[in-house]
């Protein structure tokens, strides 16, 4: 399964419209008005002139799936209406923006019943951020293609999950052990954490959290490759 059909299969049979945040080339928009059912799709993005780059490119008859794609100009979710999207996608964001995005346009989310989300690189703190926010995991899979790993995930409404059903903060909390990629993921995040902090004076909390919870996985001691305090 590719990365792309793996996105689809994370947006719930349940959402009858759906926003793509940063569609670019419009590949998944492709997938989900010639799926069955077919999608409404909302195509948003920041740069100019990518609908008509999409209609040049694409097969698809205009004429027959324009009343299914409604292209839009803007930063995040500021055209986005409340409540007309009931899934809302963003892949191939990096994580700062994505958290900005949602940040921002939690107005605009009001009524959309989940999120599915693919950064562009391996998310740290950003689960951490976003249930701070009312967001939670309740599915996530660990994706490797042409040797880049992405972490697929689709969160849902704090306020719309049972009392007391576990919400995941990190990456893989919601995984199997055993999941073939568990273990060579963390070890890529741990890898890029601590490039990035090895000129710091000291570890920012929520990265110390996440380093031991990455050793928990790996079966190393918690305190291995903490900086001092």
């Amino acid at each position: 399964m590719t990365r792309l059909e793996k996105i689809l299969d994370f947006i719930p049979d349940s959402a009858r419209t759906v926003a793509d945040v940063g569609y670019d080339h419009g590949f998944l928009i492709e997938k989900l008005v010639t799926g069955l059912p077919p999608r409404r799709v909302i195509g948003i993005e920041i740069q100019e002139g990518l609908d008509q780059r999409f209609w040049s490119r694409s097969r698809l008859p205009r004429r027959d799936f324009e009343p299914l794609i409604d292209f839009r100009r803007g930063d995040g979710l500021q055209p986005l209406v409340p409540g007309e999207a009931d899934c809302i996608v963003m892949a191939g964001i990096g994580e700062g923006t994505i958290r900005r995005i949602i940040e921002a346009g939690r107005g605009a989310m009001q009524g959309s019943e989940t999120l599915v989300l693919v950064p562009s690189h391996p998310p740290t703190g950003l689960f951490h951020d976003l249930y701070a926010m009312g967001w939670a995991i309740t599915r996530e899979d660990i994706h490797l293609e042409k040797g880049y790993f992405y972490h697929l995930s689709t969160l849902c409404s704090i306020s719309s999950l049972p009392a007391g059903k576990v919400r995941p903060q990190f990456v893989g909390e919601t995984l199997p052990e055993n999941h073939p990629l568990l273990k060579p993921y963390a070890a890529y995040i741990k890898k890029r954490m601590i490039r990035a902090f090895r000129n710091a004076h000291r570890q920012p909390p929520l990265r110390k959290a996440l380093i031991v919870y990455l050793n928990r996985i790996l079966g190393k001691p918690p305190l291995d490759d903490l900086l001092p305090e």
